[in-house]
């Protein structure tokens, strides 16, 4: 018989047993410093990711069995305090026993410490076994190769490493205490109602809490790396210009790294102190750079009046232009597609020609612009007006042209009337062959078209020192499209300029011949963008996605969040 398993009431044994009771001091007894590895594990989320993760112990902490000893004869020991030490209380000091609410670690901090200093609690954390994923949509990519379905339980992640992967500006959720009462959320700093539902669980509503403020709120202390902790109360949007794109994501493999990396670099924090000044220049060299895409201000700033509500000081092609519109007018662009190429503002549908002996049109009673050349004038107004709306401050010029060019515009500030004073008021002169505009007589219009004519003309509106951005349309139906070293002209001056200069070549109809050819080998030694409009009504879309290529569009980088 063990020790301590007698059985008789009468404890007639002539041994002493020790007491089964576990110890009742306030506190844990003991209390593990460090994570302890259970296994490698790998998770399957809801999204089909394969997580391999380190699975430590489900608890760091807990009570132990009372030491004092029965004696012979006795059913207890005497008092009715358990202890599991012997000697002096204060030489056996017990731990915090309040626990972290995602991975259920207790604190390793001295029982009562909150009460007795104020000091926060302090654990290594382990694994959020006690976590779900939420967010407002069903699948969210939260870095490093992990994506997760609203539902997925949080038992991959660790509470410091998930929330360095998500980085600047990231939130925390928590059910509102007054959405559950069925009272109006009273916000505070730091904490505001939900500002888009999130799920599983949409019935229930939700607080959003930045990150300082969540840890602060649970009396925990951030686990997070020192130099992380300042990017979590900044914005998370992010500039969305083309030329971002592999910063974009470059951040977003340095965001993973940062997180697998973090308890590294916390280890290495103390011995950092007398790194060099000159290291620490190159540090902030490089954060600067990064930080430049950011919006500027802190999280859950008041929207403001630039791009999206957010500000951007990140500097880039073309923000500020010389749009050149090279314009087809042969007369196949009279073609209206069977109703599906006419524009639908008035001003450009219901255009007639004032002066005599013109006509644009095969009837002169008609307006002169139902055609695929209105809906192209229809695009260029669309396309100016998204700049306007975009703030940008363009400067814009146009060339028309079929078998010769003329300049239509040169260097015109933005407007939304430029459609109308610079480009309806070209006009076909039948008789002669010839377009003119109210100052004089212009270039030959015929059934081909000579894109190298068009470039020559160009050149001068052409300043090499602007940033450019060329917009050439074309009709596709047209088989008597002519380079004549056209591709040669753009490839140089393409060579010249750089990044100054944008190159972007639409063809219109949908038709596959000559002229889709002929602009593909222009986009391609130019460096630029191949659009095809099929009709009229396709065309204005093409122009406001050119538009929105270089604009400031504003995205935040934070998904979802674990509760």
């Amino acid at each position: 018989m063990d020790s301590g398993e007698c059985k008789d009431e009468g404890h007639t044994c002539n041994k002493e047993h020790p007491c089964s009771h576990s110890c009742s001091v306030k506190g844990n007894c003991k209390v593990e410093m460090t994570r302890l590895i259970v296994e490698k594990e790998v998770f399957e989320t809801g999204a089909g990711s394969k997580i391999e993760y380190e699975s430590f112990a489900e608890a760091n902490g807990g009570k132990k069995r009372c030491h004092r000893k029965i004696a012979v004869g006795q059913f207890k020991h005497s008092g009715d305090d358990h202890k599991c030490y012997s000697g002096k209380a204060s030489e056996n000091v017990h731990s915090c026993d309040v626990s972290c609410e995602s991975c259920g670690y207790f604190c390793q901090l001295k029982f009562g410490h909150y009460s007795q200093s104020g000091t926060f609690h302090d654990c290594v954390h382990g694994n959020m076994r006690n976590t779900k994923f939420y967010a407002s949509d069903d699948v969210v990519d939260t870095g490093d190769g992990r994506t997760y379905r609203v539902g997925d339980a949080g038992k991959a992640e660790m509470c410091n490493i998930f929330c360095e992967r998500q980085g600047r500006g990231h939130i925390h959720l928590e059910y509102c205490e007054y959405g559950l009462k069925g009272e109006p959320c009273v916000e505070e700093e730091g904490r505001r109602h939900q500002s888009r539902v999130y799920k599983p669980d949409e019935g229930k509503e939700k607080d959003e809490v930045k990150h300082n403020k969540y840890w602060r709120r649970k009396k925990w202390k951030d686990p997070c790396i020192d130099k992380m902790k300042k990017e979590f109360d900044l914005c998370p949007f992010v500039c969305q210009h083309i030329t971002h794109r592999e910063k974009l994501e470059q951040l977003r493999l340095e965001m993973a790294n940062k997180a697998k990396n973090g308890s590294d670099e916390k280890k290495e924090e103390k011995s950092k102190g007398d790194q060099s000044s000159d290291n620490k220049k190159g540090d902030d060299s490089d954060s600067d750079e990064e930080d430049s895409i950011y919006c500027i201000h802190k999280l859950w700033h008041k929207p403001t009046t630039d791009h999206g509500g957010h500000t951007f000081e990140c500097k880039h092609p073309f923000n500020n232009a010389h749009i050149i519109f090279l314009i087809d007018r042969n007369r196949s662009m009279l073609n209206n597609d069977s109703g599906k190429s006419q524009p639908t503002l008035k001003f450009i549908s219901e255009y007639k020609e004032q002066s005599t002996g013109t006509v644009s049109s095969t009837d002169l009673s008609e307006p002169c612009f139902n055609n695929r050349l209105g809906s192209l004038y229809e695009a260029i107004y669309t396309f100016i007006k998204t700049r306007i709306e975009l703030k940008c401050h363009d400067k814009c010029s146009a060339i028309i042209f079929s078998e010769k060019a003329d300049i239509a515009a040169d260097h015109i500030e933005t407007n939304i009337d430029f459609v109308q004073n610079y480009l309806l008021k070209f006009k076909i002169d039948a008789s002669k062959g010839k377009t003119e505009t109210d100052k004089g007589k212009g270039s030959k219009v015929g059934t081909s078209v000579n894109i190298f004519e068009a470039f020559s003309v160009m050149k001068k509106v052409l300043n090499n020192e602007e940033e450019t951005i060329l917009i050439l349309c074309c009709d596709a139906s047209n088989e008597d499209i002519f380079d004549e070293g056209a591709s040669q002209t753009i490839k140089e001056l393409k060579e010249k300029m750089k990044r100054k200069l944008s190159t972007q070549c639409i063809t219109l109809g949908n038709d596959s011949n000559k002229s889709m050819d002929e602009l593909a080998k222009i986009a391609k030694v130019s460096e630029g963008k191949e659009f095809c409009a099929k009709n009229g009504m396709e065309l204005s879309g093409t122009y406001m996605t050119i538009a929105k290529q270089i604009e400031n569009v504003a995205k935040s980088m934070i998904g979802g969040a674990f509760l």
